[in-house]
């Protein structure tokens, strides 16, 4: 793929038309194996906030004690889903992890996994769903609290990926992120926004 799919809306965003848009499939496991396990995602921007949203055909493993909405590090020692978004010119990036119980969690760094702060837990809304055929999970936060510069939403990189079937894992990545162990922080080689407009 040459670049990440983001929908541009002129108008506001509902969570019931976010869900119903057509979100696109993820083809790429970081081990070439066999992928089971059918998922898609979804960016877009409105005038208001940023949305992630994915879509699992697999009934998720998950932390049962985190709350729909909650802000929580660690997501990503079980099933995940991982929005990167790389500022334009600029090693500063940030991290918005989303699981299958609706909890949430983003942070910035500078730099490969150098961290230089956390979201604030009440600038976002994220829920989820389990049902019989796997899990969808959306995240929707307000554009004026991200850590980046409003160009970065635009003009830089960035990367979805997800983490599934834990303990046996797949590493699903929209971009190639190369050989080695997984490492979803490799950041030259996320890929520029495409942005597609909204109707």
């Amino acid at each position: 793929m040459k670049g990440l799919p983001c929908l541009l809306s002129s108008e506001r965003l509902s969570t019931e038309t976010i869900l119903g848009l057509p979100h696109h499939p993820i083809s790429r496991d970081w081990y070439a194996k066999h992928m089971p396990f059918p998922a898609c995602y979804l960016v877009a921007l409105d005038p208001v906030a940023l949305h992630f949203s994915v879509q699992v055909a697999h009934h998720p493993v998950y932390d049962r004690s985190c709350r729909q909405g909650e802000f929580r590090e660690g997501l990503w020692s079980k099933d995940c889903a991982e929005l990167f978004v790389r500022e334009a010119d600029s090693n500063r990036y940030q991290e918005f992890n989303l699981a299958p119980s609706g909890a949430w969690w983003s942070a910035w760094f500078e730099g490969s996994r150098k961290r230089i702060g956390v979201a604030s837990p009440s600038l976002a809304c994220a829920a989820a769903e389990i049902t019989a055929d796997g899990w969808k999970a959306w995240l929707s936060i307000d554009r004026t609290q991200l850590s980046l510069s409003p160009h970065a939403l635009r003009q830089g990189a960035a990367n979805v990926t997800l983490i599934l079937n834990h303990p046996d894992e797949h590493f699903y990545s929209v971009a190639d992120l190369g050989a080695g162990e997984p490492d979803f922080h490799r950041i030259d080689r996320f890929l520029p926004w495409v942005t597609q407009e909204n109707g």
